[in-house]
Order: C-alpha cells, then structure tokens, then sequence
C-alpha cells in the first residue's frame, strides 16, 4: 500500500499525522484462507515456488500453489497474525490438491502479545519447529485434510506457514484453510 501526497507549492516543513488501525477478526481464521483476495492476509515468497493461482480450486476461482522443484531450498508462504483468545485443541482444516511429490509442510506458530515464537523446537540451532501435517501425493483430486493441535497457555496469536521441505520436490494446490477451535 503507498500512500502519495501531491503539493502544489514547496514547503519547509510539514507533519502528516496518521493513524492506522488493523482489521479487526471475524469469520474464519486465517483471513483470506480461500485466497480469493489474492495475496491479501497473506506474505507468499518471492522465490517462484508459490503463488495465488486462478488455475484450479476447491471451492471459488483461486487457492494457493505449490511448485517446488529445488532439492535445496523449500517454499515458504505465512498468514498474517491470527488473535485468538484461548489457549487448549484447535484443528487445521483444508483442502489439497497433490499433483506431484510429497513434503509439502503445514505449521501452526503459537506467539506471545509480543509476537515471540512460544513453539518447541525441534532443531535449536536451525530454529526448526514441527508441522502439523504434511500434504503430497499425486491423486490430482481435492482431498480434505485435517490436523489437531494444542494451543499452550501464552498464546496470544497463531500464525499459518506453509513450507515445501528443502529436499522434496512437489507440486500442490491447497485451499480452504481454516482454523477452528475442538470441543
């Protein structure tokens, strides 16, 4: 977003006061988890190996694409901060579509109202958490999945990343994502 100011005279100085207040959560959670806004509540890496597509869908016109053809490096793509206002079981729900490989990566980041990473991890010194689920497979059908977790005390927001591991070679679609509280 930019924001332009055209001044028909020059000045010396001048102060701009602005106030910006985010959107408030309602209806799902992640925002935008069908991606039919685009990127919008969404940071989608620049590295080619993801992107909002119009090609394929399980419900709508758009849904999240995965092309990873690097054994090196993997793709990486967060929601924005999702509030929540209790910790206990919650469930990540979606929907893939698996054209090729496996290793597509979903995690759930529990953070603090400071937005400090609470997760345990699983490599301290790559700073490595574990997913929730793993996606893949080559069925070229949109298949449902589902992945409980346990939010700990502390918690003030999640945050969704998706990764394709760094040494797998995979090509998805996901959509319909979704966090929802278990009973």
């Amino acid at each position: 977003t930019r924001i332009g100011i055209n001044l028909t005279q020059p000045v010396a100085a001048a102060r701009i006061t602005m106030l910006i207040r985010p959107a408030e959560q309602t209806g799902p959670m992640p925002r935008n988890g069908s991606f039919e806004e685009g990127d919008w509540a969404w940071r989608v890496g620049q590295d080619g190996m993801s992107s909002i597509s119009r090609e394929r869908a399980a419900e709508g016109r758009a849904s999240l694409r995965i092309v990873d053809k690097s054994k090196e490096r993997g793709s990486g793509v967060s929601s924005a901060r999702i509030p929540i206002e209790r910790a206990g079981p919650y469930e990540l729900r979606g929907m893939v579509l698996p054209v090729s490989g496996d290793g597509v990566g979903l995690y759930v980041y529990y953070l603090d109202k400071d937005g400090r990473r609470l997760n345990e991890l699983v490599n301290k010194e790559k700073g490595w958490v574990s997913s929730v689920t793993s996606v893949g497979g080559s069925s070229g059908q949109w298949e449902p999945f589902a992945a409980r977790f346990e939010v700990p005390d502390g918690t003030s927001y999640l945050q969704v990343y998706v990764h394709s591991y760094s040494n797998a070679v995979v090509e998805a679609y996901l959509d319909e994502l979704e966090i929802v509280p278990v009973e």
